[in-house]
């Protein structure tokens, strides 16, 4: 590393930290005010509390760095060119580029942080942060939701369920029709009063079975059959409108749509998801662009930062 990249590490760093921590501070203090009476209201134990906020710094740190980033390059690249740091640097014959080039690798530094970050420990503390939100102050376990009218399709099976628990994998009310190689016939009816599945696509347990015949109009009903499934009901969580597909990762995510999108079931807002997430974690480069085009085009600090803000909410 050479004596330049030496000191814009340093620089950079020392702004970058010194407005990291007033933008935790002042998000802390408001996610506290907002939160700290609710928890206090259904006599949430202060180590809960505690916990939950420790559990929101990553989230934070989540969205907060691509836009402390950005703001340390304005102040930094403003304040050089304010004291003529860059004339200085251009008359001893060091081109602009090896600074652009610095900040460039340094944003690509960034953004692996910001991966592991959103993607790693953010999504792993803030769905437990979630939960204690939804247990402890508003009573209710999502996980545990039961989704109705469900329909879907496997190969040459269009399946109803009645109503399903995603999170243990059960049910009721379940008919499976099954078609011809063509799809065109309709080759055998299949009820169960009631079902479960194994993890991982394991065969369906189907309890109360009535299997019809529409060829012979021949009817049979058994106590207990199984039925070759490799759809997990799990995955139909993710697709209740009440349920926050930003929650999962990008990893997990793309998984999901895998798997729903083999049984027939629609991925758009999904997709649309998935691309966000792919979109954001690349926000650091991006804004180092912009703040670069910026930071080079004026001296004035005050005007860099605003402007800095601007592009960040534009």
């Amino acid at each position: 590393m050479t004596i330049l990249q030496r000191y814009l590490l340093r620089q950079n760093l020392t702004y970058f930290l010194l407005i990291f921590g007033l933008s935790l501070g002042i998000y802390l203090l408001v996610d506290v005010f907002d939160r700290l009476e609710k928890f206090l209201n259904q006599g949430v134990p202060a180590g809960t509390i505690v916990w939950y906020f420790v559990l929101k710094l990553p989230l934070i740190v989540t969205q907060l760095l691509p836009i402390v980033f950005l703001l340390s390059i304005l102040i930094q690249l403003g304040l050089m060119s304010r004291t003529r740091e860059l004339i200085a640097l251009e008359s001893s014959a060091l081109s602009m580029g090896s600074v652009i080039r610095f900040f460039l690798v340094w944003a690509l530094i960034w953004t692996g942080i910001h991966l592991f970050f959103s993607q790693y420990l953010g999504y792993a503390s803030d769905r437990e942060s979630t939960r204690i939100w939804d247990s402890e102050v508003r009573n209710r376990q999502v996980e545990n939701r039961t989704l109705f009218d469900v329909w879907f399709k496997e190969n040459r099976h269009m399946i109803h369920l009645e109503e399903v628990t995603p999170s243990t994998r059960t049910g009721r009310g379940l008919t499976v029709f099954e078609t011809a190689a063509d799809y065109g016939d309709l080759r055998k009816i299949v009820s169960a009063e009631a079902f479960s599945a194994e993890k991982d696509s394991g065969p369906w347990h189907l309890e109360g079975v009535t299997v019809v015949d529409p060829l012979d109009f021949s009817t049979r009903t058994v106590q207990a059959e199984d039925l070759n499934l490799a759809t997990d009901p799990a995955t139909f969580l993710v697709v209740d409108p009440k349920t926050d597909p930003e929650g999962l990762s990008i990893w997990q995510l793309g998984r999901v749509i895998e798997e729903l999108e083999r049984s027939g079931s629609g991925v758009a807002r999904l997709r649309t998801v998935w691309h966000m997430k792919l979109a954001y974690t690349f926000s650091t480069i991006c804004l180092t662009l912009v703040g670069l085009a910026l930071a080079l085009s004026s001296r004035n600090v005050y005007l860099l930062f605003l402007l800095g803000m601007l592009s960040v909410f534009i």
